[in-house]
């Protein structure tokens, strides 16, 4: 029984990480796309430089795709 809970634990937590890694990818692509639009090549270098999941383990995602 136990084996059981923890894999269907185990499987939850993997499809929220894969959800959170949606969202921050889709964040990632919107912030993209404004800063090509608005000419910033800083801005778009950095947003390709680093995966979405970097950037939010940095702490940095609000902030940096706000600016975007």
């Amino acid at each position: 029984m136990q084996g059981g809970q923890a894999l269907s634990q185990a499987t939850q937590v993997f499809t929220q990480m894969e959800t959170a890694q949606d969202a921050l990818s889709q964040q990632a692509s919107t912030a993209l796309a404004n800063a090509a639009a608005t000419g910033s090549q800083a801005m778009v270098g950095i947003i390709q430089a680093f995966p979405p999941a970097a950037l939010d383990m940095l702490g940095l995602t609000n902030n940096l795709f706000a600016v975007a």
